[in-house]
């Protein structure tokens, strides 16, 4: 037997029992009210409860495509400033690449130390090894950014594909 099924029946059997209310026809609104309220609020409560079992990992996408969106940004703006000769703005977008590396490796340290079961602790610390190779090229073509500007900019693109 289904919810709205269910819902009926005690409906009914609400109304049913209305013939004993003869004289009080506020008691009859009140009680009407209270169950149709009742009834309403359990379809919308159940429908919401639904809806917010799946929303974990859309968020945590969303949240994933902004790290990479902000970082391919912060790529894009260093790249512009080494290109342009600006040294303090491509040095600025660098720290902060470094930054959100440095907050990104963090992260996945919490993740393996967290880790459930060996699984995901190797799957989190095969993730972080090649996140290290990465960044350990970039930062060993930094010394000479505008020579290998190319290099750096296709590492760090590399790295937010792994955000």
């Amino acid at each position: 037997m289904g919810r709205k099924h269910l819902s009926w029946i005690v409906i009914k059997i609400i109304f049913s029992n209305f013939s004993n209310f003869k004289k009080n026809n506020i008691m009859k609104r009140f009680v009407l009210s209270c169950c149709i309220l009742a009834v309403t609020s359990t379809m919308v409560f159940a429908q919401a409860a639904k809806n917010s079992a799946g929303k974990g990992t859309s968020t945590a996408k969303q949240v994933h495509s902004a790290a990479s969106a902000d970082f391919t940004t912060k790529i894009n703006a260093f790249e512009a400033g080494v290109t342009r000769n600006n040294q303090p703005v491509a040095d600025q977008k660098f720290t902060e690449l470094k930054q959100m590396v440095g907050n990104d490796m963090a992260a996945i340290k919490t993740k393996i130390r967290d880790a459930a079961n060996e699984t995901e602790k190797k799957k989190w610390t095969n993730l972080m090894i090649k996140k290290q190779d990465i960044y350990t090229a970039v930062i060993s073509a930094a010394s000479d950014m505008h020579g290998n500007l190319n290099v750096m900019v296709a590492k760090l693109k590399e790295y937010a594909a792994t955000l």
